[in-house]
């Protein structure tokens, strides 16, 4: 499936017109604009310097179908643009309601956004969202604003996901609305000028920031793709050396030339593990991979043992909208983790360790150490004298 996004032109009026429909609803856009709404909504997209004009418009395609469109301009214009709609809803609805003021001077406003039913939950949406703050930053405004009714949560998560939060209330057509914003991202380029930075999900999850994990299209195909490698490598029998090979080198990102991973073993993306040089783990080893696991030469895992990259936020608002975070794991060379070693977001584990089962490791543990306990911390140094200790019993 690809997604295009385009500015629009006066033919895609249609399109544009049933964005603007579901955007409003259509009881309210009905209230506007009279019974044949569409009809209106049409005349109004295909019109310049209007509200709801193409030239204030992004379209959007799937595989070359029209899928959805979104409105937006600069905040300052809304009275200029409005008083050019009402011109022409005029001619069909004498009687148009009194509409306050949804944006000011000072924000991008997005006016309206709408996906045909058959293409939601395809990341347009996201894909419109993050085409009209490039649009925004041309412009050279620094918040993109919206409103979104009180009585629809989900649309407002959404908006929450793409990062815009609640700056206060507004009615709109007898509705209460959240007036929600978000403040786009200034860098410096090497040229020392200024750029707005739109990162994709799967960016931001990569540069540790707070990323949506549960709802972005390109995320969740690649984690279907590893579960699904996962499946495969873990109902393959044992014996079947060559098959196991073939599916890890397919699903982790880089491998040494010699390593055993016993079955069952499951991550959440593959690609950021990388292990070195005769590598070993036995049964259930998790690795939860939204950002880099490496490993280094000679690392031995026993069974039950996981490496979690991924956390989320304490405060609910956040972690319930479906935010989290990843921070890389590194693990030295010539390292031992013992029996049901959890190891949390962050952390790194020196060279020539050995972790003690059952152990929870939350802060980074030196070279040349035994480390232990929950939370896991050092108990004594590795010296020349381990070199010296039978371990015969009896």
């Amino acid at each position: 499936m690809e997604i295009a996004i385009k500015k629009a032109s006066r033919e895609d009026a249609p399109i544009i017109a049933q964005a603007v429909a579901m955007a409003i609803g259509e009881e309210s856009v009905a209230e506007y604009c009279g019974e044949n709404y569409l009809a209106v909504l049409e005349e109004i997209a295909g019109t310049q310097g209007i509200q709801y004009s193409y030239a204030n418009s992004l379209v959007a395609f799937v595989d070359g179908e029209p899928a959805g469109a979104i409105v937006g301009y600069d905040g300052a214009m809304l009275y200029p643009l409005r008083e050019k709609t009402l011109s022409i809803v005029g001619k069909y609805n004498p009687a148009v309601p009194h509409l306050p003021d949804e944006t000011s001077s000072g924000e991008f406003y997005l006016d309206s956004l709408g996906v045909l039913p058959h293409f939601r939950g395809c990341g347009v949406a996201s894909a419109l969202i993050r085409a009209i703050c490039s649009v925004a930053s041309d412009a050279g405004c620094s918040k993109v604003g919206l409103i979104v009714e009180v009585e629809r949560p989900l649309v407002e998560k959404l908006y929450t996901l793409l990062g815009f939060r609640r700056v206060g209330t507004k009615q709109f057509l007898g509705h209460p609305m959240w007036h929600m914003q978000m403040e786009l991202i200034s860098v410096l380029t090497d040229d020392v000028s200024e750029k707005i930075v739109l990162m994709t999900e799967k960016e931001k999850m990569l540069a540790g920031k707070l990323y949506d994990a549960n709802y972005d299209p390109q995320l969740l195909a690649e984690r279907n793709r590893a579960k699904d490698l996962c499946f495969d490598y873990n109902n393959l029998r044992p014996s079947d050396e060559q098959g196991l090979q073939k599916i890890m080198r397919q699903l982790l990102g880089k491998t040494g030339s010699a390593f055993t991973i016993v079955a069952p073993f499951w991550c959440d993306y593959g690609y950021n593990i990388e292990i070195g040089e005769n590598f070993f783990s036995n049964h259930n080893l998790v690795i939860l991979d939204g950002a880099k696991v490496r490993f280094g030469n000679n690392v031995f895992i026993a069974p039950d043992c996981g490496f979690h990259t991924a956390g989320h936020p304490i405060d609910f608002e956040r972690r319930n909208a479906g935010l989290e975070y990843a921070y890389p794991i590194t693990v030295g060379d010539n390292v031992w983790i013992g029996a049901g070693v959890q190891v949390m977001p962050g952390v790194t584990i020196g060279s020539n360790v050995v972790i003690g089962g059952g152990s929870v490791v939350v802060k980074d543990i030196p070279d040349n150490c035994v480390a232990a306990g929950n939370p896991c911390r050092v108990i004594r140094p590795i010296t020349d004298a381990d070199k010296k200790k039978s371990w015969d019993r009896g």
